[in-house]
């Protein structure tokens, strides 16, 4: 996933996305730190086949937020996938990037993929 970090439309996704957008600090738009896990799920969606599935979980490093005009990427891989209890579980290494070079945050993300059959 590439796109161009507008800060007026993350405050608006981030507000449609999780009820409220988090406040100014000094004047500076604060990027929240859910909308990496959005994108992370995108990517999901967009590299696996799926029926219904279930994000179980996410850990997430955070260094630092775009600026406003930069360009910013979600780049990685599927890392591992598994059965669990039956159902097919998959772990993702992604790491987000501003400008291709400086590290925003780097994501382990987990989900079931394939429901256990009942």
């Amino acid at each position: 996933i590439d796109y161009i970090h507008d800060a007026q439309q993350a405050r608006e996704l981030s507000q449609s996305l999780f009820v409220e957008a988090l406040p100014y600090t000094d004047g500076k738009e604060i990027w929240h730190p859910a909308l990496c896990l959005s994108y992370a799920n995108q990517i999901v969606k967009a590299n696996l086949q799926l029926g219904a599935w279930v994000h179980t979980a996410s850990r997430v490093d955070y260094f630092d937020q775009p600026r406003q005009g930069e360009q910013v990427s979600l780049r990685g891989s599927v890392a591992a996938t598994y059965d669990k209890r039956g159902h097919v579980v998959t772990e993702l290494d992604l790491a987000m990037f501003a400008d291709a070079q400086r590290a925003l945050v780097k994501i382990c993300h987990t989900a079931i993929i394939r429901l256990a059959s009942e």
